[in-house]
């Protein structure tokens, strides 16, 4: 039987005493905490474990003996992984990524190295959960190695509690507009909140933009303050911005109840928790095709503003057929993510028996 130790690297910022609580509170540790019981569910022995650094690796091995460990992002040096690998050559080692290209291209420039050195070790695959990034990764290195060595594993996210919609948005004098995450350029928050002000202005409504205003990433901290001093030249009393702090994940589900529309119109994205989080709760969202388990109706061109206030007024006037689409359609990803996962593990494990 297959063995999965997930292997996440402990946030940069780690305070004890400020992050006691929500140190893992983020999208990277959600989405691998809900495989990780995803497989527990399907009887599959799996193991998620925070590290300090690369040190911290073997010491979880010795204690849980896996046959698979994932590393969850980028931030083992390769040298590393060939050394560990060399003391374990029976472990499937696969290093998971969860940037598409554009984001992958900017977050480390260390990125596409360190993917080439870590495919040239035995054993040792690049692990994906966007078939877009399988695609295009392979081109690079099957330039490098004959063998296949991207893994296509996607995200998972727990669809047994949906809410139903429950809000009537045309009686409401103001509306709640969310784009939840963290601040970064790819994420297109600025265009959203003029595509939400140009909307509320159409439909003589009152907008309550929210933003969590505590993770500016990637000079994220630029975007932010054009959205600060935009709002600050607005009548408050008609265009109000909210900022939230990250919060603990059943708090920030709370703050999700109380949003009308959800915004998620970027320019990449290979799953995106926080439009699964809206619409679990009965919210409806409005997104890009990067999104790939978003209902085709719920989408928007994120270059287009016009495009993108149509749409938001489409969700508005088809609310409740916005969330039932998209909780059918991410219901049909994740049912097909288990079936992924389960195919990959169990192979794998019979193959190596035979090894």
């Amino acid at each position: 039987m297959s063995r999965v130790l997930f292997v996440l690297k402990r946030r940069e910022n780690f305070d004890p005493i400020k992050h006691n609580e929500i140190s893992l509170q983020c999208g990277l540790y959600n989405s691998i905490y809900y495989v990780h019981n995803m497989l527990l569910s399907q009887n599959i022995e799996s193991q998620l474990s925070i590290c300090i650094d690369n040190n911290c690796i073997n010491g979880f091995i010795v204690k849980f003996k896996p046959t698979h460990v994932i590393v969850e992002a980028l931030w083992v040096v390769p040298e590393k992984i060939k050394l560990l690998q060399s003391m374990y050559p029976d472990i499937k080692w696969i290093i998971r990524l969860h940037s598409a290209i554009p984001f992958f291209s900017i977050e480390s420039s260390q990125s596409m190295k360190w993917t080439a050195e870590y495919v040239k070790i035995p054993n040792v695959f690049i692990g994906v959960n966007d078939m877009r990034l399988f695609q295009e990764l392979d081109i690079y290195l099957s330039a490098i190695v004959k063998e296949t060595k991207i893994i296509y594993l996607p995200n998972y996210y727990p669809t047994d509690n949906f809410k139903n919609y429950n809000k009537n948005l045309i009686e409401k004098d103001g509306i709640d507009i969310s784009c939840f995450g963290a601040i970064r350029p790819f994420k297109n928050v600025l265009t959203q909140a003029i595509a939400s002000i140009e909307f509320c202005k159409r439909n003589n409504k009152k907008l309550i933009f929210h933003i969590n205003s505590d993770r500016n990433e990637l000079n994220g901290s630029t975007v932010f303050t054009n959205l600060l001093n935009m709002f600050l030249n607005l009548d408050e009393n008609e265009y109000k911005l909210v900022c939230h702090p990250w919060k603990k994940r059943d708090d920030f589900l709370e703050i999700c109840k109380t949003i009308d529309i959800g915004l998620q119109v970027s320019f990449t994205e290979t799953f995106n928790i926080v439009s699964a989080d809206l619409v679990s709760n009965g919210v409806p969202v409005l997104g890009s095709s990067e999104i790939p388990w978003l209902n085709v109706s719920c989408i928007a061109n994120p270059v287009d503003i016009e495009h993108i206030v149509n749409q938001i007024s489409y969700v508005y006037n088809n609310s409740e057929k916005n969330v039932r689409d998209n909780q059918d359609s991410l219901l049909k990803y994740t049912n097909e993510t288990i079936k992924i996962w389960k195919e990959y593990l169990q192979w794998n494990f019979q193959e190596s028996e035979f090894m």
